[in-house]
């Protein structure tokens, strides 16, 4: 469990690291490691005995099953590799080695740390591009706006999982965790993480059983974080809801968002041209931007490497459709089974931990699924280790700890 949570924390404190002129190498040490335990654990199938494990598998078998009929076999077969060993292997680690209460917080503890250390990294070396939108240079995770949005949206619902838990100092931590990553979700001006933002608070929202203290609090946060909000960015969230001509923009900001989304729009129509075209095992493993650019040189055209644009696409489209049926249910999974374990959790006062993770995990997994409705990463670890938590919390025994405040979330 410590070379787990090792190896969770690693890329982001490599991303500190590397700016003081070192790398620790931690994730190599790791990675050695947790093999070796998995197999000594004696509970290395414990993952596919779940609905997402199985799901994951299904996902696995066509993504290999395309590497022979790939657009360039021999990097979709890199691509494969480096998802199962980097990223898809830590879902199969956590529930092999999260067998109680106990070790499955030093997983949240964990998720937790490199919440604090994804905002230190921002606070300290995040820079704005020319129009305005923050994002970490030279980050091994969080070069791209999008990616650092989603990332701490995803942080925000570990925060408000402190929010909710005994103690005044452990609240005000995660209220202030909360504000910071709702401030620089705002910074980086990413429209995807706008909206997830919006599902998110929903979510939050609907689920609580203290509505009216929740919008006291957070609709007036909310409103102020909007002022305060860059005006360039605020009309940038604007145009999600119109989509005007090139010739009417106003600014650079202006120009450079209708841009983005007329080719979000263009490689959309690629990716579904793709998925109609190889239904069963698409153009391979992390080949899209590549199939892309080999059709348009033969016309004669000249195009720039770019993914989809959109995760669910890209998973159809370079994998087939059945690794996207696939896909799909890992993501339905994680949304339906921490719903399931917010009511069951909430029966029973003893158990309002479990309760208050199975919240904030549907929050983050509903904000989750619309993300990446607008920004490619498949192969990333945020899915694996979403699906990971989501079954922890709900097969694993938490024992009831005495002294605890009743669940009121």
């Amino acid at each position: 469990m410590l070379a787990l949570c090792g190896l969770i924390l690693s890329p982001y404190i490599q991303d500190l690291t590397l700016r003081l002129g070192f790398k620790p190498y931690l994730s190599i040490a790791c990675l050695v490691i947790l093999p070796v335990a998995f197999i000594a654990s004696g509970r290395a199938f414990r993952g596919l005995q779940s609905g997402a494990g199985k799901a994951w598998l299904g996902f696995l078998v066509f993504a290999t099953l395309a590497i022979p009929f790939s657009y360039w076999r021999g990097d979709s077969f890199h691509f494969v590799w480096s998802f199962v060993s980097k990223s898809l292997s830590i879902f199969f680690f956590m529930c092999a080695f999260a067998t109680s209460g106990r070790l499955f917080r030093w997983v949240v503890t964990t998720n937790i740390i490199t919440a604090v250390l994804l905002l230190i990294n921002c606070a300290a070396f995040g820079e704005y591009n020319s129009i305005g939108r923050m994002f970490l240079p030279g980050s091994y995770l969080f070069e791209n706006s999008n990616d650092l949005a989603l990332a701490l949206l995803i942080d925000m619902g570990f925060f408000y999982y402190l929010v909710l838990r005994p103690g005044k100092l452990t609240r005000a931590l995660g209220g202030a965790g909360m504000l910071a990553c709702l401030y620089f979700i705002l910074k980086t001006g990413s429209r995807g993480g706008f909206l997830a933002l919006g599902v998110f608070l929903v979510v939050l929202f609907f689920f609580s059983r203290n509505r009216l203290t929740w919008a006291a609090v957070g609709f007036p946060v909310l409103a102020l974080s909007l002022v305060l909000t860059p005006g360039s960015l605020m009309h940038r969230f604007t145009l999600i809801l119109w989509q005007p001509e090139l010739s009417q923009a106003q600014s650079e900001s202006d120009i450079a968002a209708i841009e983005s989304q007329q080719e979000r729009q263009d490689l959309i129509k690629k990716a579904v041209s793709y998925t109609l075209a190889h239904p069963i095992l698409g153009v391979g493993p992390g080949q899209f931007a590549n199939a892309v650019w080999g059709d348009e040189h033969q016309e004669g055209k000249v195009s720039p490497a770019l993914g989809t644009h959109n995760t669910y696409l890209e998973v159809s489209s370079e994998c087939g459709v059945p690794a996207f049926l696939f896909y799909v249910a890992v993501v339905l999974a994680c949304i339906w089974g921490n719903y399931k374990g917010l009511k069951r959790f909430r029966q029973r006062p003893d158990l309002a931990d479990p309760a208050r993770l199975s919240y904030c995990l549907l929050a983050i997994s509903a904000g989750f699924a619309v993300s990446i409705f607008f920004h490619h990463m498949a192969y990333t670890i945020t899915l694996p280790l979403l699906s990971g938590l989501t079954v922890c919390v709900n097969t694993i025994e938490f024992a009831p700890k005495a002294g605890r405040a009743p669940l009121a979330v």
